[in-house]
């Protein structure tokens, strides 16, 4: 890009509407025929709000001149994107792509679909490319596989689900024999789309010739077993899994009762010869297959993993299959370990007692055995290291919400609670649910540079900000106007302008087609944002507050096409009883 050029883009950022127009038609009389200096002439007329007429012109450019430089294909694909008309900013990249087939081209157009996560333009894209290099063995499996890509994408139509899966098969299966599990995985879901589930087993089990399976086709090849009801199959790979390939997986415990049950197996020896986490929550899923009742598995499972803190989450989800009474007395009745043991013990008895009687909360007996507790165990804090979770401050925790759970919500209850969470802070420094709470209590009455300080020693990074940011910047434009805030909030989306669409590419270029579902999907909500959204919002409220014009411009130019709300709104209740309370 010339100096010129740039100074006209500048200009339009500056706001200095007048002078750029000058320039971009200087540049257009010196230079008529030159596409992009009509482009970039209307650009001009849109920053200067004379939207009607810019689009026009450049709807009449694409239609008689189809563009095919980079320079006014990007600007127009902005133009267009920029007023919402989505569908004509892919017509640039199309039109170019279908007037000029070159490699190039119909890449660009390609790499267009990865950076706005759109399986329709990859699928488009990459069908044009094996029809003009179609001695291209990748450009058919990037065809094959967004063909499963755009039928299973939320948006797609009836005929697109109907004819996809279709012919992303019949790309793929001309492709045969296959080279590696990656093209397998390709063929496997494209099977399985087209509900050809014994050809799944069929494709897997000819591929692996009895070698070791990778993970993803070992997911698919248990799914599809499942779906055509193959008993002895499903049983003897879930067994081979398990034992052969000693991968202690819950979902394959799972599997194999249910098949083990259908063939009368005795399954109940098999998850004997186990003594691990899984294989006692597989001993719990056996009763409830069996419509039997599951306290007896639970305690024998809470015997030995009771002192560990991933035990009430792992029991409280059969809670509705329990007889709480035999627990309880259980638990009444256990001899507590000493020292940190006893501390995950203790705290997982209360946690089961309040879980399973809420109106303890409000009971103040209970606050003060919850406090009797804490003094207990607290010179264990002295030994531990900085860190790693206390369970003194799950306690404290707790304790607050008993208390809160008592009082009226007043000024005078919240500073209380601030009070007893900030001395727990003080000593447990790094446990992030108190400085979560303490962020809340802080916004609660007003006083955002405290939450600003917990919220930043909280040290969030990358992603966790898109999760997290809102507990602390849903008000930040009235609260506490501060830009350089609210940048240190949106590097992250414009980081990921970047990073998520590098990696994207790579995945298609190495072949990694099991990542990269997943990886469109994470582009997607993180470029569609609510936080990103509404952060938008707060930069331009903040630059109307602070008068700061540019700062609201640049705000403006946020465009979000399907808003995706990636907030962790349970995060703030994963302790304890893991839910809210009333």
């Amino acid at each position: 890009m010339s100096s010129k050029e740039q100074e006209i883009l500048d200009a339009c950022d500056s706001g200095t509407f007048k002078y750029a127009q000058q320039q971009a038609q200087k540049l257009l009389k010196k230079y008529p025929k030159s596409t992009y200096y009509q482009v970039l002439n209307n650009y001009v007329l849109l920053q200067m709000g004379r939207r009607d007429d810019a689009i026009s012109n450049c709807q009449k450019i694409l239609d008689s001149t189809t563009p095919n430089d980079p320079k006014s294909i990007d600007l127009l694909t902005e133009m267009f994107e920029s007023v919402g008309m989505t569908a004509d900013a892919e017509r640039v990249y199309e039109m170019a792509a279908k007037k000029y087939p070159t490699v190039d081209t119909l890449l660009a157009w390609f790499h267009r679909g990865c950076d706005t996560a759109n399986p329709r333009i990859m699928q488009k894209a990459s069908i044009a490319l094996k029809q003009l290099k179609p001695s291209q063995r990748i450009f058919h499996l990037w065809s094959g596989f967004t063909c499963y890509l755009a039928a299973t994408h939320g948006e797609a139509t009836a005929l697109e689900k109907s004819l996809f899966p279709k012919l992303g098969l019949k790309i793929v299966d001309s492709l045969k024999p296959l080279k590696n599990e990656q093209e397998v995985y390709v063929l496997a879901k494209l099977l399985e789309l087209n509900g050809l589930q014994s050809r799944v087993v069929e494709e897997i089990l000819s591929f692996s010739k009895d070698d070791k399976l990778d993970l993803e086709l070992q997911i698919l090849l248990l799914k599809a077993l499942d779906n055509l009801e193959q008993w002895d199959e499903l049983y003897s790979w879930s067994y081979k899994i398990l034992l052969d390939y000693k991968l202690d997986d819950f979902d394959t415990w799972k599997l194999l009762i249910k098949s083990g049950l259908k063939l009368d197996k005795d399954v109940s020896s098999v998850i004997g010869m186990f003594n691990s986490r899984n294989s006692q929550l597989a001993s719990v899923e056996y009763d409830i297959a069996k419509n039997q009742d599951v306290t007896d598995s639970v305690i024998k499972y809470l015997s030995n993993f009771i002192s560990k803190p991933c035990s009430f989450f792992d029991v409280k989800q059969y809670s509705s299959h329990l007889n709480k009474d035999r627990i309880l007395e259980w638990l009444a009745e256990l001899e507590i370990p000493k020292g940190a043991k006893g501390l995950t013990t203790d705290l997982n008895i209360q946690k089961f007692k309040l879980y399973f009687n809420r109106e303890l909360f409000e009971d103040s007996a209970t606050t003060s055995e919850l406090i009797k507790l804490y003094n207990f165990y607290k010179p264990l804090n002295r030994s531990k290291v900085k860190t790693d979770p206390s369970g003194t401050s799950e306690l404290i925790l707790l304790i607050v919400q008993s208390w809160l759970s008592q009082q009226e919500m007043s000024i005078e209850s919240i500073l209380s609670s601030i009070v007893i969470l900030e001395m727990a802070a003080a000593e447990d420094e790094h446990e992030f649910h108190l400085r979560l709470w303490l962020i809340q209590l802080y916004n609660l009455i007003n006083c955002p540079s405290l939450a600003t300080q917990h919220y930043d020693s909280l040290n969030i990074k990358n992603v966790q900000k898109d999760i997290l940011g809102h507990y602390l910047l849903s008000r930040c434009a009235s609260f506490n106007p501060s830009i350089s805030q609210l940048e240190a909030a949106v590097e992250i989306y414009k980081s990921n302008d970047y990073e998520s669409l590098y990696f994207t590419k790579i995945g298609f270029n190495k072949g990694s087609y099991n990542k990269l579902e997943k990886m469109l999907e994470f582009q997607n909500r993180l470029s569609n944002s609510y936080l990103k959204r509404h952060l938008a919002l707060q930069g331009v409220q903040m630059g109307r507050i602070l008068n700061d014009k540019s700062l609201s411009h640049d705000y403006k130019k946020v465009k979000i096409v399907k808003e995706y709300d990636n907030r962790d709104m349970s995060i703030f209740w994963n302790f304890g009883i893991d839910e809210p309370l009333k």
